[in-house]
C-alpha cells in the first residue's frame, strides 16, 4: 500500500506540474498578446513570421529611400523651375532691347539685369541637398559643379554620373537628372550649347538693336529645354509617389498576414485559462480528499 500511495502521489504531482506549466503558458500568451512565445512552439510558423518581418524591414528601407529621393527630386524641380523663370525673364528683356526706342542707358540697364540673372542661375545650378551634396554634380557631389573661369565663362566640374536610390526590388531611378544634361546641353539650331554661353551671347549683343535672331531663338530653346527637364523630374516624382503607395499597401497586407500568424485570440485564451484553472482546482481538491483516505476506509 505504501508503494501504491507513493506512485499515486508522484503521478498526481506530475499532472499538477504539467497543468501549472500549461496555465503559465496561456497566461504568458495573454500578457504578450502573442500566440507564439518561442520558435520551438511551431518552427514552421516561426519561420514564416521571421520572413515576413524581414520583408517588412526591406519595405521600410525602400520607403526611406523614396523619401530621400523625393527630397532631392523636389529640390531639383524647384531649382529648374527658377532657372526656367530666369530664362523667360531674359527672353523678355532681349525682346525689349531690340526695340529701337530704348536708349543706350536703357540697354545697359537691361544688360546689367541679365548679368545678375546669370549669376542667379549659376548659384541655382550649385544647389545642395540637406546633406550638403550638390544635386547636379553627378557622383562628384562634394564639388561645386558650375564655376566661372578667368574669362567669365561657366564650366561644369561635376561628372556624368547619376545618383540613384533603390525604391523597390526592381526600381532604382535617378535622383535627380544629370546636371550636365540640364544646363550644358541645350539643343539649338546650330548644335548643342550650354545655357550660360547662350546667356553670355545675349549680354555681349544686347546693345545691338539688330541682334541676331539666332540668339533670341537660342534663349527660347533654353526655356523649352528646361520645360522638358521639368517634365522628366515630374515623372520621377510621380513614380516615387506611386511606388510609395504600392509599398504602403504591401506593408499593410504583410502586417495583417503576420498578425494572423502571431497575434493571440485573447477571448479564446481567457476561456482556455478559465477551463484550465477549474480543472486544476478540481484535481487538487480530489487529490486532497483521496489523500485523506486510509487503508481502513477501503476495508469498511
Amino acid at each position: 500500500m505504501q508503494v501504491s500511495t507513493k506512485v499515486f502521489n508522484d503521478q498526481a504531482l506530475a499532472r499538477f506540474g504539467e497543468a501549472s506549466k500549461e496555465i503559465q503558458n496561456v497566461q504568458a500568451k495573454i500578457a504578450t498578446g502573442k500566440n507564439l512565445l518561442r520558435a520551438s512552439d511551431d518552427p514552421v510558423v516561426a519561420a514564416e513570421i521571421s520572413f515576413g518581418k524581414d520583408k517588412q524591414r526591406t519595405l521600410l528601407r525602400f520607403q526611406d529611400n523614396i523619401a530621400r529621393a523625393k527630397d532631392r527630386l523636389e529640390l531639383s524641380e524647384i531649382t529648374l523651375t527658377e532657372m526656367q523663370n530666369i530664362l523667360t525673364r531674359i527672353y523678355e528683356l532681349t525682346i525689349q532691347a531690340k526695340n529701337d526706342t530704348y536708349s543706350t542707358a536703357d540697354r545697359e540697364a537691361i544688360r546689367q539685369e541679365i548679368i545678375t540673372l546669370k549669376e542667379m542661375m549659376v548659384n541655382l545650378g550649385n544647389a545642395q541637398d540637406s546633406n550638403g551634396d550638390a544635386i547636379f554634380a553627378g557622383y562628384k557631389s562634394n564639388v561645386i559643379p558650375f564655376r566661372k573661369n578667368d574669362q567669365g565663362a561657366v564650366q561644369f566640374y561635376g561628372d556624368q554620373g547619376v545618383a540613384r536610390l533603390q525604391i523597390s526590388e526592381t526600381l532604382i531611378p535617378a535622383t535627380p537628372i544629370k546636371g550636365i544634361d540640364a544646363s550644358m546641353r541645350v539643343n539649338t539650331a546650330t548644335g548643342y550649347k550650354d545655357v550660360f554661353s547662350i546667356v553670355d551671347s545675349v549680354i555681349e549683343n544686347i546693345g545691338d538693336t539688330s541682334m541676331n535672331t539666332n540668339i533670341i531663338g537660342e534663349i527660347n530653346s533654353s526655356v523649352s529645354h528646361f520645360s522638358n527637364k521639368l517634365t522628366e523630374v515630374g515623372s520621377l516624382i510621380n513614380l516615387a509617389d506611386l511606388q510609395n503607395d504600392t509599398i504602403e499597401k504591401r506593408r499593410m497586407l504583410m502586417t495583417e498576414d503576420i498578425s494572423k500568424l502571431e497575434d493571440a485570440d485573447l477571448s479564446q485564451l481567457v476561456s482556455t485559462l478559465q477551463t484550465l484553472l477549474l480543472n486544476r482546482d478540481a484535481s487538487q481538491q480530489s487529490f486532497a480528499l483521496i489523500g485523506q483516505k486510509s487503508l481502513f476506509d477501503y476495508l469498511r
